[in-house]
C-alpha cells in the first residue's frame, strides 16, 4: 500500500504529556497504522512528525462539552500507557475525526486477513471521471468502496 496516502488531515489541539496546555498541531491520518502529528511549521517535513500507534488503541471517547476549560469539542484516544486528549473547533469536525480514526482501528484489526490494501483511482462505467477508492485484496477477491464508505466495506468481511 501507499502508506503516504492521506485519509484525512487537519488541525487538532493536543494536550501535552508534560506541558498540559492544549497546543495546535497538524494531524494526518494515513493508510498505515499511525496517526501523525507535528507543529504547523513542520507539517511538510515527515521526519519531524510524531505518531500515535493505532494498533494500541483500546477505545476512542467523545467528551461532553467542557465550557469551563474552553474545550467544547474534545475526544480521547485511549491506549494502555496513555490517554491522548484532543480537541477541535467544531462538533462536526470532531465527529469526522472520531469516525475516521475508529474506521482505521477496525481496519487494523482485520489487516491480518488482508493480502493488500490501498487507495487508488478508478473509472466507472457510467461516471467516466477518475475517482479515489479504497481497495482491499482478500481471499483472492478484490473489494472497493468510496473512501467515506470504508467502514461498510469492512463490515462485509
Amino acid at each position: 500500500p501507499n502508506f503516504m496516502e492521506k485519509v484525512f488531515e487537519g488541525i487538532i489541539y493536543k494536550k501535552g504529556k508534560f506541558n498540559t496546555s492544549y497546543q495546535e498541531r497538524y494531524f494526518v491520518l494515513r493508510v498505515d497504522d499511525h496517526l501523525y502529528y507535528s507543529k504547523l511549521k513542520d507539517k511538510l517535513e515527515p521526519s519531524k512528525h510524531s505518531k500515535i500507534d493505532l494498533n494500541q488503541v483500546e477505545r476512542i471517547t467523545v467528551i461532553d462539552e467542557d465550557k469551563k476549560h474552553n474545550a467544547p469539542y474534545k475526544f480521547h484516544i485511549v491506549q494502555p500507557d496513555r490517554t491522548w486528549s484532543l480537541r477541535v473547533k467544531t462538533k462536526s469536525e470532531r465527529a469526522k475525526w472520531v469516525k475516521l480514526i475508529e474506521q482505521q482501528c477496525r481496519l487494523l484489526k482485520q489487516k491480518n486477513k488482508v493480502i493488500y490494501e490501498c487507495i487508488a483511482e478508478k473509472k466507472g462505467k457510467i461516471w467516466a471521471a477518475w475517482q479515489k477508492r479504497y481497495f482491499v485484496l482478500k481471499d483472492k477477491k478484490l473489494f472497493y468502496s468510496k473512501l467515506e464508505d470504508r467502514e461498510e466495506l469492512i463490515d462485509k468481511w
